[in-house]
């Protein structure tokens, strides 16, 4: 009986001492820390302006991304030919930097994306090599999901949670900026081998991105280096466009623009990127989700000297994040964007609409 009533004793003193923190609390020791998502209009100029930009990065150091991250950096993806295993081990630790920054500030974790596509465009080859999306429209769409879902899985295992993929440009050409990158030059055949890759992703915790809308495999040309030009849309509409329109009944959430000129969509040599009806061609179709520019460093965009003004022309336009392949001038990119933003150039209004669509999917 006394044994009893010491082990009652010792029991209750021990919740006792755990309740007023002289002993460990399981349940303390367990508990996570709760992120809470912002909402747009709680962040001021600069800090809504940083939620806009995703930034790609090769050598930086791990104490520069962690900082951008801790500062509210809305996105980052993987720049460079990561081919050795200490190139994929080196980007694993900047990817760890990243996610440690936002975490240290109880942030909501940002976008962290590559562009693995398959082929030509594959940034972690040392992590296996992925067929082209022609490769891969030739088979099943069991077998894609597949190869998308086990490379999808190295991906994730990285730190990842974005793939900037898969391509929904027709195209049958040998050569050429899209070529072998397009699944097919039939648009049923595209969409069914693109859904496929892009269930292989999601199926691993990998967001996938359409692209480039509103189509660019019949330009004459590599935006890359310069202005390209498409069909008309009126033409783009009959068939280029049809796979976007299934992504969108298929419950997509990411989309890239691309930086095309586009007769009778877009005027002059204004691309798609700063055209305000290119976006709203986009959201009349019923897309609701976060609309991203390709990279703002393209040839494409260079009427522009002003990185600053490339960005806020985009958002201005109905971009809801900006790509830039760099981290270097970041600085500067925000001081332009606050500066537009507090002059009314770039309406607040806008900003806070990009920003509320990209928080609400990262806040699950």
């Amino acid at each position: 009986m006394k044994h009893d009533n010491d082990r009652r004793a010792c029991a209750l003193a021990s919740v006792c001492l755990a309740v007023f923190g002289f002993l460990p609390n399981p349940a303390r020791a367990t508990t996570k820390t709760i992120v809470v998502c912002p909402t747009a209009r709680s962040l001021d100029d600069r800090a809504a302006a940083r939620q806009l930009l995703m930034l790609g990065f090769i050598d930086e150091t791990d104490a520069r991304l962690k900082a951008l991250a801790q500062n509210g950096i809305g996105g980052f993806f993987v720049m460079g030919s990561r081919r050795s295993a200490d190139a994929i081990k080196k980007a694993k630790t900047q990817i760890a930097a990243i996610r440690a920054g936002a975490s240290s500030e109880n942030l909501t974790e940002p976008f962290i994306g590559v562009d693995d596509e398959g082929g030509r465009v594959q940034r972690f080859v040392g992590l296996g090599a992925l067929p082209s999306a022609r490769e891969l429209g030739a088979r099943p769409a069991d077998d894609i999901r597949a190869i998308a879902k086990n490379h999808a899985k190295k991906l994730r295992s990285l730190g990842l949670n974005m793939d900037f993929a898969p391509v929904l440009d027709l195209d049958d050409r040998d050569n050429g900026i899209i070529a072998d990158r397009s699944f097919s030059k039939d648009p049923k055949q595209a969409w069914t081998a693109a859904q496929a890759f892009a269930r292989g992703l999601t199926d691993a915790g990998i967001r996938p991105v359409y692209k480039h809308f509103p189509g660019h495999g019949s330009a004459n040309g590599d935006s890359h280096q310069g202005l390209v030009t498409t069909a008309p849309i009126t033409e783009l509409r009959k068939a280029d466009v049809l796979p976007f329109k299934d992504a969108i009944r298929n419950g997509a959430q990411f989309m890239m623009m691309g930086h095309l000129l586009v007769p009778g969509l877009t005027s002059g040599t204004t691309p798609t990127t700063w055209t305000p009806a290119a976006y709203y061609e986009l959201r009349t179709m019923g897309f609701s989700g976060v609309i991203f520019t390709d990279d703002l460093g393209m040839g494409a965009l260079s009427a522009e000297n002003s990185v600053a003004r490339r960005a806020s022309r985009a958002i201005n336009a109905g971009a809801d994040m900006v790509l830039y392949a760099t981290t270097i001038g970041t600085e500067q990119l925000l001081n332009g964007l606050v500066a537009d933003i507090e002059s009314g150039k770039l309406p607040r209004a806008r900003v806070n609409e990009a920003v509320t669509r990209s928080l609400k999917i990262r806040c699950g």
